[in-house]
């Protein structure tokens, strides 16, 4: 790291391989991940097995949304609603966009589950089906706005594996092949 004037710093890095044997002695064990096993996270996305990254995603969604939706239930109903619209909404569609369906599956469950039960709690009420559907219709049509990430999962991962595709000028087949993965599932 001399040659290009670099520092490491060691509090802020972690080791990700299939072998621990070559991590660097100074790192703390919880610095150091397996890939085989462990996921990690990396620029707010999680990479690694599709097993450990499904796993981490429910687990990282189920600890989050309980604090967060517990301080927006501090809120009054309007300003509880933004703060769920503005801040909340958006990490889960950041987490459904840069990762497959299938992994996010039981973190979008999870969600919008939480996101149902913060929506009731403000109404007072226990939200049916229709109701849940006209909270999914956009604020200029008369609804919330808050669309399950469940259902829209697929299509936001098709339109950023699409916008990656351009941005890559990856090659026609190789997009269409993992376009189509998408789709098939």
């Amino acid at each position: 790291t001399d040659a290009i004037h670099l520092r490491i710093k060691l509090p802020k890095c972690a080791w990700f391989a299939h072998s621990q044997q070559h991590a660097p002695k100074t790192l703390k064990a919880d610095k150091i991940f397996d890939a085989s096993t462990q996921a990690f996270e990396v620029l707010g996305a999680f990479i690694g097995e599709d097993k450990a990254v499904a796993a981490r995603l429910a687990k990282e969604i189920s600890s989050s949304t309980k604090a967060c939706f517990e301080r927006v239930r501090d809120l009054d109903g309007q300003e509880g609603l933004i703060v769920l619209k503005q801040c909340i909404v958006p990490k889960m569609s950041y987490l459904i966009r840069t990762h497959r369906p299938e992994l996010t599956r039981e973190a979008t469950r999870v969600f919008d589950t939480a996101v149902r039960e913060t929506l009731e709690w403000f109404a007072d009420a226990q939200l049916d089906s229709r109701a849940c559907d006209i909270a999914s219709i956009p604020t200029q049509l008369g609804g919330l706005g808050i669309t399950p990430a469940g259902m829209i999962a697929p299509a936001a991962y098709a339109a950023s594996l699409e916008a990656a595709a351009v941005d890559l000028k990856l090659p026609p087949a190789d997009f269409k092949a993992a376009l189509d993965k998408v789709a098939s599932q």
